[in-house]
């Protein structure tokens, strides 16, 4: 057997997974510059000619790649994007599906249980969203929240044409789109949503956002204008995405109900991305932030967001598993490929009712990655995911509130603007108020939407620049090392909390993730920086 082969030291990978879980919450959320650049230097252009074995590999990996990773891109305060993490549970389960390596693609129950977990994870998470079961039947696990998107958006596709043409049984998937242009009518639509329509066929000119900036929710009259646009000469199917979560600001499409009224009329799709959005419902006292996720025809999720399970992994949920099977099954002229086929006799309905995942969503061969998110969804439970929701947004608008408060007071308000604040910062009264209540132990105060704090350098502020935006802020808060935040829409910084860490640790000068933030806030507006 060639050194290529061998068996590598696991020793020490689990004493290196050991060591990452119990120093996640003190790693610097970036590389240093010096690892980086070393890292540009020696990793090899070219393929080598001859191997070099397992030992050497992995020593360089050990030695050049390692050190110039984002070690903190999982811990508790790269608040970039919306990144989430992953839960020892899941660490775990995802190293036993490295182990294990199973093909989740069709439905064997007599060879293997994979399809069964799989299956079970999506009916707890329908369980964790408060989502009735029997409404949403078209079910799968995807690479991410963009497949999940892509998803929706075909199955969408498909019910707009059959609508426009007046035909229960005309498929897209089959026949292509018979002469219907299809429009996705959105509330601020994410980016994803714009390459789920590039890549289904729709066209990205013929997404429109009906935003309306005062009620922050659908312009309602001009979206029914829209819906009601088709004509026998110009045949238009249509798709609606409402936000919830909305990514610059954590905001929520709140006219559900008469969205769902006029989908209905012209006959029309809802498809939500509700990412992150979604999880609101896990908390009693948020769920009416996310009321109406289940009027949707098509739900988004995303598994390494707010589920804090590894990359890549999301979930679909479509309220016709006919139609969905429809799209991403076989063609009913060919069928499946006999090496495709299963046998179900003499097994329970709930196991042999399970569909083969190949035939409910975009690969055929599938990684196993319900096994991460079912050692999660049983380590934390519905009360733990709770838990953990209400804990990040109450950790969200505490910081606000300090961006918010007055530096006699102790906070950053001289700063620092919170954009996306749920009142009105210039009284100076209801933020004093606001901070009481956010930093108590069981109540939550709407400063900002959700997870989500937009906000910028204040106007005379050192860093503030009035053409280039937050970028210097950025950048100085990034270069410490310490905490992590993006841009965000109109020239702001966007910072977003969602790993399951965040909040629950100190330092070993006993600072809480809260103080460091605030400290490096602070820090970077020091006039010492200039």
């Amino acid at each position: 057997m060639t050194s290529a082969y061998e068996n590598p030291a696991f020793d020490g990978l689990i004493d290196q997974l050991t060591k990452r879980l119990d120093t996640l919450h003190t790693a610097p959320v970036i590389a240093a510059p010096d690892a980086i650049d070393k890292a540009f230097a020696e990793i090899p252009n070219n393929l080598p000619e001859k191997g070099v074995g397992t030992s050497q590999a992995l020593e360089f990996v050990e030695r050049i790649v390692v050190p110039a990773l984002a070690t903190g891109h999982a811990g508790p305060r790269y608040f970039g994007f919306v990144i989430g993490g992953s839960v020892p549970a899941a660490t775990y389960g995802d190293v036993l599906t490295t182990i294990y390596d199973q093909n989740v693609q069709v439905h064997l129950p007599r060879d293997t249980v994979s399809t069964v977990v799989e299956a079970r994870v999506l009916e707890m998470l329908l369980d964790l969203f408060n989502l009735e079961r029997e409404d949403f039947t078209g079910r799968t696990v995807t690479t991410g929240a963009t497949a999940s998107n892509v998803l929706g958006l075909a199955c969408g596709r498909d019910f707009a044409v059959r609508s426009a043409l007046n035909d229960p049984n005309y498929s897209v998937a089959e026949d292509g789109f018979g002469g219907v242009t299809v429009k996705v009518l959105g509330d601020r639509i994410h980016s994803s949503t714009m390459k789920a329509a590039a890549i289904v066929g729709i066209g990205r000119s013929n997404v429109i956002d009906v935003h309306d900036p005062v009620t922050k929710g659908f312009d309602l009259k001009k979206l029914e204008e829209l819906l009601a646009s088709s004509t026998p000469e110009n045949k238009t199917g249509f798709i609606v995405c409402p936000s919830f979560g909305e990514v610059n600001t954590g905001e929520f499409t709140s006219q559900m109900h008469e969205v769902r009224v006029l989908c209905n009329k012209y006959h029309a799709w809802i498809h939500i991305d509700a990412a992150f959005g979604g999880f609101a419902r896990v908390v009693p006292e948020l769920a009416h932030l996310a009321e109406g996720l289940e009027l949707a025809d098509s739900i988004t999720g995303d598994g390494h967001k707010w589920l804090n399970v590894p990359y890549d992994s999301g979930f679909f949920f479509c309220r016709s598993r006919k139609l969905q099977a429809s799209v991403f099954g076989p063609s009913p002229r060919s069928g499946a490929p006999a090496y495709l086929s299963t046998t179900l006799s003499n097994l329970p309905a709930s196991i042999a009712d399970i569909p083969s995942p190949l035939n409910m969503g975009i690969e055929n061969s599938r990684r196993f990655r319900a096994l991460p998110m079912f050692c999660a969804l049983m380590a934390l439970g519905k009360d733990g995911y709770e838990e953990m929701v209400r804990r990040h947004i109450e950790f969200a608008r505490k910081v606000g509130v300090w961006m918010m408060t007055p530096k006699s007071a102790g906070g950053g308000a001289e700063w620092y603007e919170v954009l996306n604040a749920s009142y009105d910062q210039r009284d100076e009264t209801s933020a004093m108020a606001a901070t009481a209540v956010a930093v108590g132990d069981s109540n939550i105060t709407n400063v900002v939407p959700l997870n989500v704090i937009l906000f910028r350098p204040r106007s005379g502020s050192p860093l503030y620049h009035p053409t280039q935006g937050s970028m210097s802020l950025i950048q100085a808060v990034n270069q410490t090392r310490k905490m992590y935040i993006t841009p965000g829409v109109g020239g702001a910084a966007r910072l977003a909390v969602s790993n399951w860490m965040t909040g629950l640790r100190t330092n070993e000068e006993g600072k809480s993730d809260f103080d460091i933030v605030t400290d490096t806030l602070r820090e970077v507006m020091q006039p010492s920086r200039e």
